[in-house]
């Protein structure tokens, strides 16, 4: 790597490019996310079928299941309130059920579980 710099040539103001001293460092961990992506292909598949990769393709197409199915409620309750579907008590207290089960976004449990994972 070459630093520009501007040294007296007699006496004119000359540029010119000097080396610069340089060192990379990295700790393990950059290591290893570095090696997991190289082996991802563009196509999104793994060379080395790494468990990192892996991981996260799975972490993905849940996901993307996961927010199917909110979308599909989301839709259900909505023509409910319409009046397009007819009310079906029994769905909408498993709606309810289902609701009831997800954490608080306000509450001091998922603040400290979210600033652990994070």
């Amino acid at each position: 790597i070459f630093e520009s710099e501007v040294v007296l040539v007699g006496e004119t103001p000359t540029p010119r490019f000097a080396r610069l001293g340089y060192k990379v460092d990295s700790i393990e961990s950059e290591r290893i996310a570095v090696d997991h992506v190289a082996h991802i292909l563009p196509s999104g598949e793994s060379s080395s079928a790494s468990a990192f990769s892996q991981h996260l393709n799975g972490m993905h197409t849940a996901i993307n299941m996961l927010t199917e199915r909110i979308e599909i409620i989301s839709r259900y309750v909505a023509a409910v309130q319409a009046g397009t579907v007819p009310f079906d008590h029994a769905l909408l207290r498993q709606v309810k059920a289902l609701c009831a089960r997800l954490p608080a976004l306000d509450s001091d449990a998922f603040r400290a579980e979210f600033v652990q994972d994070h």
